[in-house]
């Protein structure tokens, strides 16, 4: 759950909403007794965070360096 809060910081937002969202009906699962539902669910969740992370990273490193490279640019 948390690695799924985190990824919502990342501008990867339909990628990081949908595996939070996964992380919530694998929570739901595993409170009502359906172990093996919780772990799939648990899995994509995981997937699509770590997805988002790496995307989101990814992307705040091209936004970085684009306005880095404007900046000399411009002298």
């Amino acid at each position: 759950m948390l690695l799924s809060v985190l990824a919502c910081f990342c501008p990867v937002w339909p990628i990081n909403i949908v595996g939070f969202v996964y992380s919530i009906m694998s929570r739901n699962s595993l409170e009502q007794g359906n172990l093996d539902g919780a772990v799939r669910l648990g899995r994509v969740a995981k997937l699509l965070s770590v997805v988002s992370l790496v995307g989101g990273t990814l992307i705040i490193i091209a936004c970085i360096v684009n306005l880095a490279s404007d900046r000399y640019k411009r002298f």
